[in-house]
């Protein structure tokens, strides 16, 4: 299901204003031409072709972005596909936390979440991971899954507009 969302971007006002007229030039909004590019650069559901999918990709990989990217724990979570479940373990630490231990079972219910966090942050350094402390990491962690559960849950259920051509 397709829903508006908003990114913040920073751009000078120079650029902001290049990016309008590039747009307009082919009778587009700014945000018309960064879905289109978007959609092309992650093969989306409306990319326009494969030429253009080639194109952004090869963008991308000039830019050196994989070259750059850190060794975090999100990096390795993300590519583990364990994001969600440590989120969801670092969450239930937060909540232990912040009601108290009350009795023996909450205490080893907080040491057996630790114990599990603890493991996985131990194989994400095997895995050659490089930066940070456990609470430190989790809390970029944390930063950047509720930015992503912000734009996932988007503006509503409203179509963003009409399908653009395939080329």
């Amino acid at each position: 299901m397709r829903k508006k969302r908003t990114l913040t971007i920073e751009l000078c006002d120079e650029d902001m204003e290049r990016l309008c007229k590039k747009a307009g030039s082919v009778s587009m909004t700014a945000g018309e031409l960064l879905e289109n590019f978007i959609a092309d650069l992650i093969c989306g559901e409306r990319t326009n072709g494969s030429d253009e999918r080639e194109c952004a990709d090869r963008w991308f990989d000039r830019c050196g972005f994989a070259i750059l990217k850190d060794k975090t724990f999100l990096v390795w979570l993300i590519g583990t596909d364990m994001l969600d479940d440590v989120a969801w373990i670092w969450e239930e630490i937060q909540y232990i936390n912040r009601m108290g231990i009350k009795d023996q079972d909450d205490q080893e219910e907080l040491d057996e979440y630790w114990d599990e966090l603890k493991t996985r942050f131990n194989e994400y350094r095997e895995a050659g991971g490089e930066y940070g402390e456990l609470e430190s990491e989790m809390e970029k962690v944390m930063t950047w899954k509720r930015e992503h559960d912000r734009l996932m849950e988007g503006e509503g259920d409203e179509e963003a507009g009409p399908e653009p051509d395939e080329h």
